[in-house]
């Protein structure tokens, strides 16, 4: 287990650091040239793009975290929040040429830095990237979305169109963040199944503002709990905890071939099936490496849902239901049922390590 510790882009008029990042040039500026607050008006935002700036950065980070061993680094709020379009210049050039560019750069403090020390083993938590974030080990997640079923579908759509962007480690807030009601019944079980789906992504993680808060302490003010044996549904959840723990290696194998190859873990069928046409028209289910088809549930009390299931080119494989162990032949459409306890979760086989009785094959 290692730490992991939250960095903020914006400098603070208040920090010891401004009045030199602002003499030095180190802060994104105006057409004049002068230091452009946000629209807070107190906050600034580091020009990212100057390699002054981000060595200035390392170097606090590197005093003040990395010589303590703490050398995992969330960059959170990094589109940079709290931009003003058409105002901005870093480095000379203008927000509309390289504005979204930001992100990468910042990411580049990070990595650099910690080369700089000799080390490889790098990765960052980002809420934005850009075309060669990869290349720097930017995990992203997909920022501060709700905590709704609509937004379930819209992440596991997003998941597959960011994964051939070439971004394959990526990740969702489990439960959404924003407007998250833990008295709500219907949000215990979104939490279920977002968990579910949560299991088959690249990163695994929860995070989310819930509600009724906690009475506010020394610490400020805190949201409501968020710790899974708390929740409604927390065997469920432990259950799936526990199978994505039993894919360690499985994960660890397809990623490594993500760093290599740039394949990605998480992908639409098509990439895997690109002769079946069918694959190019099921947007709400995946693969999640050479071997497991996932077709999460994002509707409130299903009790099933549909599932096409890929043909195969080779006459000796089928597909095996994770759960029930059944086994379906591919190129055609189930109607899967489901409870609370289970999900559509479908494993590649080869047949032949089974006796398959034909009354056991679903058609």
């Amino acid at each position: 287990m290692n730490v992991m510790v939250s960095i903020w882009p914006h400098v603070d008029e208040k920090s010891e650091n401004f009045v030199f990042m602002e003499m030095t040039g180190l802060l994104t500026h105006s057409a004049n040239g002068r230091a452009l607050p946000t629209n807070d008006g107190n906050l600034y935002i580091p020009d990212q793009f100057n390699p002054a700036t981000r060595q200035f950065i390392w170097d606090k980070i590197k005093t003040n975290y990395f010589n303590y061993g703490i050398k995992i680094y969330w960059l959170d709020a990094d589109e940079p929040e709290r931009s003003r379009p058409g105002l901005q210049w870093w480095y000379g050039r203008h927000d509309d040429e390289i504005a979204m560019v930001w992100a990468r750069e910042h990411q580049r403090t990070i990595w650099d830095g910690i080369r700089q020390e000799q080390e490889d083993d790098i990765i960052t938590l980002s809420r934005q990237a850009w075309i060669g974030s990869h290349r720097l080990n930017a995990a992203v997640w997909s920022g501060d979305i709700d905590s709704s079923w609509e937004e379930l579908l819209k992440q596991i759509k997003v998941a597959q169109n960011v994964a051939l962007s070439g971004i394959y480690w990526w990740t969702t807030d489990i439960g959404g963040y924003r407007h998250a009601d833990l008295l709500d019944d219907e949000f215990q079980e979104l939490l279920v199944r977002w968990f579910q789906f949560g299991a088959f992504c690249p990163l695994f993680r929860l995070h989310g503002e819930r509600y009724p808060p906690l009475p506010d302490n020394e610490c400020g003010f805190s949201g409501g709990h968020n710790e899974v044996w708390l929740f409604k549904y927390s065997t469920q959840i432990v259950h799936i905890i526990q199978l994505r723990e039993s894919l360690r290696d499985y994960i660890e194998y397809h990623l490594n071939i993500s760093s290599r190859n740039g394949t990605p873990i998480l992908r639409p069928m098509f990439y895997d099936f690109n002769y079946d046409s069918e694959t190019y028209k099921s947007e709400d289910q995946y693969m999640f490496g050479t071997d497991y088809l996932v077709a999460p549930v994002y509707t409130y009390l299903a009790t099933s849902r549909s599932v096409y299931l890929p043909k195969f080119n080779e006459q000796n494989f089928i597909w095996q239901h994770y759960y029930t162990k059944e086994i379906y032949p591919g190129g055609q459409y189930y109607n899967i049922p489901t409870t609370l306890n289970d999900f559509p979760l479908f494993v590649k086989i080869a047949s032949h390590h089974f006796d398959i009785l034909t009354y056991y094959i679903k058609i």
